[in-house]
């Protein structure tokens, strides 16, 4: 059995039987429960009663030749200016999603910024329309955001970027988060469910790299003058380091390994 995210109740799925329809497939030999990230195994484990370690965690995994490397935008580095920020939004367009949040950041970065300021979004969704017309009323026309269509392909998905921002509220292991790393890319998220491990930051924060992670609840406001902040100093790092960082820590022959041992064999994944 396997627990993607985060309890029920904090996705708005408030089933009383849930709790104990769980604790009766678990009280049975044949069901284990696994989680896509040590904080939602954690958040299983409390919500269960179960004893620490009693859920396993299986990453999510990627496969470096189906996800390239993005060229890079940025310039050379005898440049003294500050490069675009060309923010990607690669989400549903939907309410755990917060794409109004996401808007009102950008809104605020095209306000205040000192450095040039455009935007990728990708995703369907109910909210769509919605956000496209709050982004009109408020002077984010195209030659700030490119509306494309869902795709597939990720070297299509994150062309043309030079930075992830998701917004969520709540969130498991995202893919995007993994996927934008693995093609190169900087990411700015909120702290929620795996994002921290997704974006390879240890539970105490101390460790910097070139990612930005922010506050849970934060107001659109301080979130854009964190980015603002955040943009000038990892605008001309490493894309072949991001890369080689998230496909070293989310190996899918890793996770590979771990799910056959949880199965009781022993066979090594090539």
């Amino acid at each position: 059995m396997s627990a993607r995210n985060m309890q029920p109740q904090k996705r708005n799925l408030v089933l009383a039987y849930g709790q104990p329809l769980m604790k009766a497939f678990l009280a049975t030999s044949a069901v284990h429960l696994t989680a896509n990230s040590h904080a939602g195994a954690r958040d299983y484990e409390d919500w269960l009663e179960l004893e620490p370690g009693s859920v396993t965690t299986l990453l999510n995994s990627l496969q470096p030749d189906r996800i390239p490397l993005q060229p890079s935008l940025v310039p050379s580095k005898a440049s003294s200016t500050t490069p675009p920020l060309v923010l990607g939004g690669v989400f549903r367009f939907a309410n755990n999603k917060w794409p109004l949040l996401w808007l009102k950041i950008l809104h605020h970065l095209k306000q205040h910024a000192p450095f040039e300021v455009r935007s990728i979004l990708l995703g369907n969704g109910p909210l769509r329309t919605e956000a496209q017309a709050w982004a009109a009323q408020h002077g984010l026309g195209e030659d700030v955001i490119e509306w494309r269509p869902s795709k597939e392909n990720a070297g299509e998905i994150y062309a043309g970027m030079s930075a992830l921002l998701l917004a969520s509220r709540v969130e498991g292991t995202p893919n995007v988060v993994l996927e934008a790393q693995a093609s190169g890319l900087p990411v700015v998220a909120c702290d929620v469910g795996g994002v921290r491990e997704a974006m390879l930051l240890h539970e105490d924060g101390n460790e910097q790299n070139d990612n930005l992670l922010l506050e849970a609840d934060i107001a659109a406001e301080a979130a854009a003058e964190a980015i603002i902040k955040w943009w000038p100093r990892v605008a001309r790092g490493s894309a072949d380091a991001r890369r080689r960082a998230v496909l070293d820590a989310y190996d899918y022959r890793v996770t590979a390994n771990a799910a056959l041992a949880l199965y009781g064999r022993s066979e090594a994944a090539s």
